[in-house]
């Protein structure tokens, strides 16, 4: 299977956008942040192109190796989760910034801004079980299903979410 480029492209916007967080989390006191909305609308935009792009690159895996479509940006995690693609913590996580995602597009009026900035603060880490590789589509051994992936199956490599 030919290299996904669009998916590529995605997995280079997340983690440029991550990098940016990381500078932020250094770069932007509480004080400074409390103060202005010129950094708070910074940090929110950095924030929600994260969460947006985390969705993206979900939707993308999900379309490509068939794995079903999601209702919500949410269950695009439980569906990534379920095929074995990535592990549950990570989907529980991930599925947390789909949520951030939502209250920042919807709900941006009422944002706990101490709560956003120790998010913003605290340690971004990069995570390589959500990256892309080409490869074969995943085939599971069962269909995905609306339960959590039982832990004692084996996890089937999914074609979205690994490169070396």
């Amino acid at each position: 299977m030919p290299p996904d480029a669009h998916l590529q492209a995605l997995l280079d916007t997340l983690e440029a956008d991550v990098a940016t967080l990381r500078r932020y989390a250094q770069e932007v006191p509480w004080d400074a942040f409390v103060r202005s909305r010129d950094q708070q609308n910074m940090v929110l935009f950095a924030l929600y192109r994260a969460a947006q792009g985390a969705v993206d690159i979900g939707q993308r895996a999900l379309a490509r190796d068939r794995l079903g479509a999601a209702a919500t940006y949410g269950e695009v995690f439980a569906l990534l989760a379920n095929a074995g693609c990535i592990p549950q913590p990570l989907a529980d996580r991930l599925y947390g910034w789909a949520g951030l995602r939502n209250v920042i597009a919807h709900l941006y009026r009422s944002v706990d801004l101490e709560a956003l900035h120790l998010l913003t603060v605290s340690p971004i880490r990069p995570n390589p079980a959500f990256r892309a590789t080409p490869a074969a589509p995943l085939t599971p051994s069962s269909p995905p299903s609306a339960q959590p992936w039982p832990s004692a199956w084996p996890r089937p490599p999914c074609s979205g979410t690994t490169r070396p």
